[in-house]
């Protein structure tokens, strides 16, 4: 039997014929170890289940969360006028803090203090006092009335105005106190402000078609200084899509020349970690990468990068102990919607997420195996078996699980394929994944025609956390092997 690079990322491109590879719901994870018996395997993503319920009304959606000195704060938006502000306490209980003002584009921003939490909503700022549970407007004290979303540095918060490329830092460590004299123009490009982040005590600050760094220099007339050398010509094209992650800073861009690939910091030049496939089909989406969400979390040793992309119903996710890119979603009976979440915070010793579809609050955890009791569909659209085009006969082909014991007997696991590029597919073929007692499955099916390029699909349900280690082929003439690269590191020792 051939090994084929049957594990991998989602990667379908302009041409399905050049490729059309998919993972939905799995992610890839490489082996650390060069004695594993797999280089890569897929793994289940994880589910989730209900943590709290602070805000049931309609058409209301969890737009921001945080977490501060083992508190953790949500804000819900109904779309139109109102919204609030809620504590979650570790067994669920929520308590509203205050309510807010919205608007129809859903972007709040929210960032938190030594003493305060500070958050910018539909053309206001709020300040809110942990000591006290004190939600106050501040927007009368800004020296422009329209802010856009806020920041923290070194004591100082700080907001973008709409429609301007200045920006304005409060008192320290006092976000209800502002001062004329603490605001200031991007003098470094003519861009207006769309969006900011810091990361590592620096003040990141974009334009639509350029970057700037800041740092407090402690310059008594104003603190924040630019960074020498750190303007960055690649802009922002969604504000609320740059994200801290893995020690760096990563985004969605845009420039003169166009936008929708994803950016990475390496200092501060920007590093392309988006691919052709995808960025081929975000630009498929009715409003692109402009309405992109982005949030991120950290487990079980990966860093995820998870993007919502509230117009094309999808959510793509970034791997950065892979570099790959999957797919999360929930599937409605014929095609899948974006995954439930479109926000993350740590607390309580738990992944929370905040919904997308309404008020609410989920546990996210790798141990869940169905989202909210739903069952989770998992997709692996494999590369294609192909040899120049000649006719191939399929004999067999062998897939490689560890089922951790299939007690959900009605877990179904089905196999179908394609000899088009995927534009039409066989009828799914029910697979055998075992028994309760079944630890380690060797899926086999025979006699499966000949093709000039076969792709494989294979498609699990169920609450099982099915794991695929590798699969194997025996297709004639001329399907050979496909060797890990520890075997061609070994020759080369």
């Amino acid at each position: 039997m051939a090994r084929f690079q049957f594990i991998g990322g989602s990667y379908q491109s302009q041409s399905p014929f050049a490729d059309q590879e998919q993972t939905i719901n799995w992610y890839p994870e490489a082996m650390e170890s060069p004695g594993a018996k797999t280089a890569m395997a897929l793994y289940p993503t994880p589910g989730i289940s209900l943590f709290s319920s602070p805000d049931s009304g309609t058409n209301h959606r969890t737009v921001a969360a945080v977490a501060v000195q083992g508190r953790a704060f949500i804000v819900t938006n109904d779309g139109n006028a109102t919204g609030g502000l809620y504590e979650i306490s570790s067994n669920g209980t929520a308590t509203l803090r205050g309510t807010i003002v919205t608007d129809s584009t859903n972007n709040v921003f929210i960032v938190a203090g030594n003493f305060y939490l500070f958050l910018t909503s539909g053309g206001h700022a709020y300040s809110f006092k942990l000591a006290t549970n004190t939600l106050t407007d501040v927007t009368a004290s800004l020296a422009v009335a329209n802010p856009s979303c806020c920041f923290f540095i070194d004591g100082y918060f700080g907001v973008l105005f709409a429609n301007t490329n200045e920006f304005q830092i409060s008192a320290l460590e006092n976000p209800t106190s502002w001062s004329g004299v603490d605001a200031a123009q991007v003098s470094v490009f003519p861009d207006n402000l769309v969006g900011c982040l810091v990361d590592h005590r620096v003040l990141w600050l974009w334009g639509d078609q350029h970057a700037q760094a800041y740092f407090d220099s402690g310059d008594p007339t104003f603190p924040l200084s630019v960074v020498p050398g750190a303007m960055i010509e690649m802009g922002l094209a969604s504000p609320t899509s740059p994200i801290r992650m893995d020690n760096s800073v990563f985004w969605l861009g845009a420039d003169e020349r166009g936008m929708g690939m994803a950016w990475r910091a390496n200092g501060y030049t920007p590093v392309r970690i988006s691919n052709h496939a995808i960025e081929y089909q975000w630009s498929q989406y009715p409003s692109g990468v402009t309405d992109a969400v982005s949030w991120t979390y950290q487990d079980l040793g990966h860093t995820f990068w998870m993007i919502w992309f509230p117009s094309g119903n999808a959510t793509w996710c970034y791997d950065a102990a892979t570099n790959l890119w999957h797919q999360r979603g929930y599937w409605n009976g014929t095609s899948f919607d974006a995954h439930y979440a479109r926000n993350h915070m740590f607390c309580f010793g738990k992944h929370l997420v905040g919904s997308r579809v309404d008020g609410v609050v989920y546990q996210m955890s790798a141990g869940t195996l169905t989202d909210l009791g739903n069952t989770i569909t998992r997709v692996r659209t494999a590369p294609a078996i192909s040899t120049e085009m000649d006719w191939m006969f399929h004999s067999q082909l062998t897939i490689d699980m560890d089922l951790n014991q299939v007690s959900n007997q009605s877990a179904t696991l089905t196999l179908s394929w394609s000899d088009d590029g995927g534009n039409t597919w066989t009828t799914p073929q029910a697979l055998s994944p075992g028994t309760q007692t079944s630890t380690v499955a060797r899926v086999v099916m025979r006699r499966l025609g000949r093709s000039r390029q076969r792709v494989y699909k294979l498609q699990a349900q169920g609450a099982v956390p099915w794991r695929i280690l590798d699969a194997y082929a025996i297709a004639t003439p001329g399907f050979q092997p496909v060797p890990r690269l520890t075997k061609y590191f070994g020759q080369m020792q």
